[in-house]
């Protein structure tokens, strides 16, 4: 049997060059998202939860606050991952666990995309909860971002201990992720973390980073919310953001998705209920919310076609109903002024 020995160098230089293609990105990839990041291997260790490694590096004299590109440490590795046994380790061998970070960029991929941060923050951020309480009772500092993010969390026992450290919680936070603790509540549609906030002094007319819990509240649909902000006293006429928006501006042009048509009309008269004005100019004094809601109506009728999938059709003619009734409604509206706090409607 003869063997074709130029045919099977070919084959060795093919299969060479075909693992090479696909180890070298790998290697690549691996030093620019690790290396690159100045990620170290104690951060490494720590953000896998290798235990035995991690207590291997740090009994090396492993710098503990040693910072990535981002300033990420290993204890906000450990935090944003889960992985409490690393964080107590490194808590006990004296880590701080008061540093905070730069914004991430989102194409880096240890820690894509995140605002700037402390190790609480992060460890709230991703439902850590059992370490977000590790942190604050080693006597972490309790930042107005980290008090935000319990807002959103839904967890009151976590509110309360912080409040307890003295957390002040109509402190607007630094990130535009979650603005306030009441903010964070009314977008996550938790009702009842809004309620314990309004008893225990959360201001609902706290313009937060350009934003107020009930702007939040309406971008998701958050009818119960809403209503329980409007009776506590929250101000549907509080202008906001660079457009110079209001809650009926932000109700009447936000997207709705179809399940809560209902739903965003139930808000919208809830708002003019309670004295939102119909006039008020949005974006350079161009529109009012009426204006505002033809315009999307007219832009709507392009998208019916002769020739559509039904079930397309069928959408586009929902939204374009849900948009007749939200101008009938501003159209008709009148308001009568009443010795009451609470206005009433009339149609």
């Amino acid at each position: 049997m003869t063997i074709d020995t130029k045919l099977s160098g070919r084959s060795v230089k093919k299969t060479i060059f075909f693992w090479l293609l696909i180890f070298i990105p790998i290697v690549f990839a691996v030093y620019f998202f690790f290396d690159g990041e100045g990620v170290t291997p104690l951060m490494r260790a720590a953000r896998s939860g290798q235990i035995q490694n991690l207590s291997s590096l740090i009994k090396k004299g492993a710098d503990l606050d040693k910072k990535s590109k981002y300033d990420w440490t290993a204890l906000m590795f450990a935090s944003s991952e889960g992985h409490e046994k690393a964080v107590i380790l490194l808590l006990d061998a004296g880590a701080n666990p008061n540093n905070r970070s730069q914004e991430v960029d989102s194409s880096f991929e240890t820690t894509a995309g995140y605002p700037p941060s402390t190790a609480l923050a992060v460890a709230i951020r991703e439902s850590h909860l059992s370490i977000a309480n590790i942190l604050i009772d080693r006597g972490t500092f309790i930042d107005s971002d980290s008090v935000a993010l319990a807002g959103r969390s839904g967890d009151i026992a976590l509110l309360k201990k912080m409040i307890k450290k003295g957390a002040d919680i109509n402190k607007p936070s630094t990130s535009a992720y979650v603005e306030s603790p009441l903010c964070g509540a009314s977008e996550g549609g938790n009702l009842e973390i809004v309620k314990w906030l309004i008893a225990n002094g959360a201001d609902p007319n706290l313009l937060a980073n350009g934003h107020t819990a009930l702007e939040e509240a309406i971008r998701k649909d958050n009818s119960e919310i809403v209503l329980y902000l409007l009776k506590h006293g929250a101000d549907p006429n509080i202008v906001f953001g660079s457009t110079k928006d209001t809650a009926l501006i932000v109700a009447v042009t936000k997207h709705t998705w179809s399940g809560k048509y209902d739903e965003n009309l139930a808000i919208i008269k809830m708002l003019l209920s309670y004295g939102a004005d119909k006039s008020h100019k949005a974006f350079n004094g161009q529109h009012t919310a009426l204006g505002f809601k033809i315009i999307q109506r007219k832009n709507g009728l392009k998208y019916i076609k002769p020739k559509m999938d039904p079930e397309m059709r069928k959408i586009h003619t929902d939204s374009l109903a849900h948009d007749d009734a939200v101008i009938e409604l501003l159209e008709n509206h009148k308001m009568l002024t009443t010795s009451s706090s609470r206005p009433q409607e009339a149609m």
